[in-house]
């Protein structure tokens, strides 16, 4: 205020000031944070797993009556950022999605690429080091 007042300006009202750190704060929330996830030095190091319900809507193919819309569970290798496994069904989450999620990311890809008349590669296979997930009660059993 004193530095407006020395400058000749007329100091900005208290609700302006608080508009915009408001913003700014906003702002800096919303930016990517950089840096290392601790210990994914490496590919399958760490692979983080969850679900997502799709904005699409199955149909039945003869009658078009409306299924649902499906969910994706997906396994990301952290270290490289590409999908390790997924597994999409009707099905909510639960601890069937996770662990075909889990078989898809751990087995080669080559074979169920070539079913589907793919020419691309997918060479992320293996065992993880550390599986990383949410609370849900998915990830829990004995």
């Amino acid at each position: 205020m004193a530095e407006c007042q020395q400058a000749g300006l007329k100091p900005p009202h208290i609700s302006t000031l608080r508009r915009r750190l408001k913003a700014r704060r906003l702002a800096q929330k919303r930016r990517p944070v950089f840096g290392n996830f601790p210990g994914a030095d490496g590919p399958l190091a760490v692979v983080q797993i969850d679900h997502t319900k799709l904005d699409v809507v199955v149909v039945d193919e003869r009658e078009r009556h409306a299924l649902g819309r499906p969910w994706l569970t997906l396994a990301i290798d952290v270290y490289s950022r590409c999908i390790a496994g997924f597994y999409l069904s009707l099905d909510p989450p639960g601890i069937n999605s996770v662990g075909l999620c889990l078989a898809h990311a751990v087995l080669p890809k080559e074979l169920w690429l070539a079913k589907l008349d793919s020419n691309y590669s997918w060479p992320l296979s293996g065992l993880m080091d550390l599986v990383h997930a949410d609370n849900g009660p998915e990830f829990h059993s004995n």
